[in-house]
C-alpha cells in the first residue's frame, strides 16, 4: 500500500489498529492507541528521513530536492506525477550540471586560417 501515497499509510493501517484492539481477548482501547502512535511514528519517519535519503541516493540527488520533487509532482499531476518525480529531477539535474561543466571548460583556442603555400 505505500505505492499510494498518504492513503496507502493509513489503509494499511487499519488492520494493525484492529487487530491490537481485540487481540487481548477484550476491547482494549489502550493497546490500540498504542499502536496506533508507534505506526505514526514510524510513517512519520519513514516518510520524512529515510525515503529521501534511500532515493536520494539511488538517483544521486540531495534528499531536499527528492522531498520536493515529490510534492510538486503530486501537487501537479497527482499519483503518476509523484511516481515520475524523482527520475524527471534526476534527469533535470544531469542536464543542469553537464550544461555548467560545459560553461566552465576552458575556451578552445581560436582557428586561424592557414597561411597560403608560396
Amino acid at each position: 500500500m505505500s505505492l499510494v501515497p498518504v492513503f496507502g499509510s493509513i489503509m494499511s493501517s487499519f488492520p494493525i489498529v484492529a487487530i491490537a484492539l481485540v487481540s487481548s481477548g477484550t476491547f482494549d482501547v489502550r493497546q490500540g492507541l498504542y499502536i496506533l502512535l508507534w505506526i505514526i511514528v514510524i510513517h512519520l519517519l519513514e516518510a520524512n528521513l529515510l525515503n529521501p535519503k534511500i532515493m536520494g541516493g539511488a538517483a544521486k540527488i540531495h534528499p531536499v530536492l527528492v522531498v520536493f520533487a515529490l510534492i510538486a509532482g503530486e501537487q501537479s499531476y497527482g499519483l503518476v506525477g509523484a511516481l515520475f518525480a524523482v527520475p524527471g529531477a534526476s534527469i533535470i539535474q544531469t542536464i543542469f550540471i553537464y550544461f555548467r561543466r560545459r560553461q566552465f571548460r576552458a575556451p578552445a583556442l581560436p582557428r586561424t586560417p592557414e597561411s597560403p603555400e608560396l
